[in-house]
């Protein structure tokens, strides 16, 4: 797998995972920096993965990467959620849905930090199988 190009996905990931839920505020003074910089911490992380299932001497397949996956995307989150970082992003309560043209996601009501927390993580580790995917094919 090529290692910066998966990084990179990861920023992207970040980015889309981010603008996706509105109980999720982006600094504006400096929001590009922002993302990029969450992206580039979160890519980070992710790299650790497959490296740190090999050490624990886990099987390296699609459940030990979603396992290792979510437990890091969630840690990260949650540690940016008690708001030790709030240059990079401020999470807080709100809701979750989309408007495309031919498809509407009803909200869903985010009632307090870690629904909010759990909901992005689950966002972020499928889009990190996509673009793991996506790299290896």
């Amino acid at each position: 797998m090529s290692n910066k190009l998966y990084f990179f996905i990861n920023i992207l990931v970040f980015w889309v995972a981010v603008t996706a839920v509105t109980a999720i505020l982006v600094p504006a003074n400096g929001r590009i920096f922002s993302l990029i910089a969450g992206g580039a911490i979160l890519g980070t992380t992710a790299l650790i993965v497959e490296p740190l299932i090999k050490f624990f001497k886990f099987p390296v397949n699609l459940w030990s990467i979603i396992l290792f996956s979510g437990v890091i995307n969630f840690g990260f989150f949650y540690f940016l959620s008690l708001g030790f970082l709030p240059e990079i992003l401020i999470i807080k309560t709100g809701s979750f849905g989309v408007e495309l043209a031919p498809v509407t996601v009803t909200p869903i009501k985010l009632v307090d930090k870690t629904s909010t927390v759990a909901l992005i993580t689950g966002i972020v580790t499928l889009l990190q199988l996509l673009g793991r995917k996506l790299v290896n094919s």
